[in-house]
């Protein structure tokens, strides 16, 4: 057996900077192209969300890593347009208008005054083709802290290809975070 491999895949420094870019945004509605209910431990998941900014979207969703493991990386975008959700051009208004998403009315609307970003490790998992250990490391949450005390979590689902799962109230949240490290503060 080889020495064991670490493998460390947090978010990039453009996701990163598009969180950061987001910080004193009222934000009031998030988007999905579909969305699947958890009701027991209040979630729902989605492989993309879109939340709808003053001067466009921040795009999060999730994108696998390689087949054959269970780890995929998040990815964060701030854009004009929503990722992966039917939008037209409005050219009277000169904006884009979206076409029937799924969509999450926050409680409330209040400016962003921060943004927590969690890790996870996971346990020690072989590749038999090359006969290397390999653990992971990975960004796994992100939790957005408005003005208010409200909070809300979109975090990778790792038991769902190309998923990502949010929870909005204090419940999903917890389920969202246990066992996961605070890695950084924006």
């Amino acid at each position: 057996m080889k020495p064991i491999t670490e493998l460390t895949y947090k978010l990039s420094e453009s996701s990163v900077d598009a969180l950061r870019s987001i910080i004193g945004e009222v934000m009031h509605t998030i988007y999905a192209p579909v969305l699947s209910i958890s009701t027991g431990n209040n979630l729902v998941s989605s492989y993309s969300f879109a939340i709808s900014l003053e001067n466009g979207f921040l795009n999060l969703w999730t994108k696998e890593i390689d087949g054959k493991s269970l780890y995929w990386q998040m990815h964060v975008e701030r854009s004009v347009k929503p990722k992966n959700i039917v939008y037209e051009m409005d050219d009277q208004f000169n904006k884009y208008v979206l076409d029937h998403p799924s969509s999450i009315d926050l409680k409330s609307s209040s400016k962003l005054v921060s943004i927590e970003i969690y890790s996870d490790r996971d346990t020690q998992t072989v590749n038999t083709e090359s006969d290397t250990l390999y653990s992971t490391y990975y960004d796994h949450s992100v939790v957005f802290v408005l003005e208010n005390g409200d909070k809300f979590c979109i975090s990778v689902d790792t038991g769902m290809p190309d998923d990502t799962v949010m929870g909005y109230d204090e419940k999903g949240i917890n389920v969202l975070l246990k066992d996961l490290t605070l890695r950084q503060t924006i």
